[in-house]
């Protein structure tokens, strides 16, 4: 029979839809592993907090948050006695508890590089090793295969003659990493717990969010903190995968509901999205449900001047790419409306590119960015692989140049454009992958920047439309 505790009790209950209060049964009473598949707007968070009233009593309850604020967010609202850990979090106690004397270092690896290939390695070089040093970890590569796997599917910029020379040295850094237990970066909070098989705390009831973006990993990591007979209760949307190019598998969700023989548990009534914005994204995700009296909404066709023209502070602009955005923003700066990019590790990259130039002038910055952008296309067109990363950011380079007179006011408009808050009395434009867990009113999203001729692009097509809660405009390009 489902029961929860006399706080759940005390409180004045909401009308649960059918999806939740099968969740909530199958916290109380079921058996085995579950997978909620939480669909955008779910109220996932809402489900899960009530949820965790459910569990027995005195179980030990494990919440698994995606990143620190959501771990604060969720120990605020969670019930007394549920431990809310990052894995990340959860990974660094174990190593912590092995040994007092550890100490975190985010330069560890770029250290390592240089005491065992010397420090006249090139910046790319020694940039591509330690990118894939973190993808071994988060992939839990053993092996010379694994690495060249890791090289083929990530696109790492290593030439075919030195692919075995690189993976050796990619191995050999994994076990120097490993043997340097004192010192640990991000990576190592969740890898070297795995790697030295440290005997994890257990919980007898686990919950992890967001389980559509952990890489193997973490996934790993987070099963070994389930104690024998059990239960896990995983949380995510399977087209909500959108991060494979960090190490996350498009088919995460699948391959777990797989691997743990679990129930499957819908939760498909969206709270945030107006009907007619609903049927926009059923397209792509069909059993996406509006919630009882939800509004009719908004969702209009418009030009890229009605966007120009209409946009205003607190609208989102979202696009597949980055290049868009940023002759939009600068248009917008131009007209004197605050504007701003979310992404400023997309900033440092593309500033990184131009001080690796080392050019004088704006027009040599110009032809380096051509001849960068021609090899790196020709590159990943022998492998077989899309160059379309390649040619935005050499397009967003070009647009940066348009109207400036040196190198540093290049550098300059970079650091002003990009920003990590997207927050403010202002425009806010990001692509999909920046813009997800995000909402606003209106979104204007730049349809003809999807391809929508893939499962993860579909995902972000559906991810994109869902960030507007009342509503949508479809931006045609001034080409179309």
């Amino acid at each position: 029979m489902m029961q929860m505790s006399t706080a759940a009790t005390s409180r004045p209950e909401r009308n649960w839809s059918k999806y939740q209060q099968a969740i909530f049964r199958d916290v109380a009473d079921g058996q085995g592993h579950s997978v909620v598949v939480a669909r955008a707007g779910s109220g996932k968070t809402t489900t899960i907090m009530k949820a965790l009233q459910y569990v027995p009593p005195k179980k030990r309850v494990l919440m698994v948050a995606f990143n620190k604020s959501i771990e604060r967010e969720l120990s605020e609202k969670a019930p007394k006695g549920v431990e809310v850990r990052t894995l990340h979090g959860y990974g660094f106690a174990l190593l912590r508890r092995a040994s007092s004397k550890v100490w975190v270092d985010e330069n560890k690896v770029k250290a390592l590089i240089d005491e065992q290939l010397g420090p006249e390695l090139s910046a790319e070089r020694r940039d591509t090793l330690d990118r894939c040093v973190s993808l071994a970890k988060a992939t839990l590569a053993k092996t010379e295969e694994d690495v060249r796997r890791i090289v083929d599917d990530f696109d790492l910029d290593v030439p075919a003659p030195e692919v075995t020379t690189f993976a050796q040295q990619v191995l050999a850094l994994l076990d120097a990493c490993a043997a340097r237990r004192e010192t640990v970066n991000f990576d190592d909070m969740l890898w070297l717990p795995i790697q030295q098989n440290l005997a994890p705390r257990k919980f007898e009831r686990v919950f992890v969010d967001e389980t559509q973006d952990l890489n193997r990993c973490q996934v790993v990591l987070a099963l070994r903190a389930c104690a024998d007979g059990g239960r896990i209760c995983a949380v995510g949307d399977d087209r909500q995968a959108i991060y494979s190019w960090r190490g996350a598998n498009a088919d995460s969700v699948p391959r777990l509901i797989k691997a743990l023989k679990a129930t499957v548990l819908p939760l498909s009534v969206t709270y945030r999205c107006a009907r007619s914005i609903v049927e926009v994204a059923r397209e792509v995700v069909p059993d996406l449900e509006a919630a009882p009296g939800a509004e009719q909404g908004k969702v209009a066709e418009a030009s890229e001047a009605e966007l120009r023209r209409e946009a205003k502070a607190g609208d989102f602009v979202l696009s597949r790419t980055n290049a868009p955005l940023v002759q939009l923003c600068l248009s917008f700066l131009a007209d004197g409306r605050p504007a701003t990019i979310i992404g400023r590790d997309i900033g440092s990259k593309l500033a990184t590119l131009v001080r690796r130039s080392d050019a004088k002038t704006v027009p040599e910055l110009r032809r380096w960015i051509d001849d960068w952008a021609s090899s790196q296309e020709e590159r990943l067109k022998r492998k077989g692989k899309d160059p379309s990363a390649v040619r935005d950011e050499a397009e967003c380079l070009h647009r940066l140049i348009g109207g400036s007179t040196s190198v540093p006011a290049v550098l300059a408009r970079i650091e002003g454009l990009f920003s990590d808050d997207s927050e403010g009395a202002r425009i806010v434009l990001a692509t999909t992958h920046k813009a997800k867990g995000l909402e606003r009113e209106r979104v204007w999203v730049l349809k003809d920047t999807y391809k929508r001729n893939s499962v993860e692009e579909d995902n972000l097509w559906y991810v994109a439309v869902t960030r507007a809660k009342r509503d949508l405009r479809l931006v045609r390009s001034a080409a179309a």
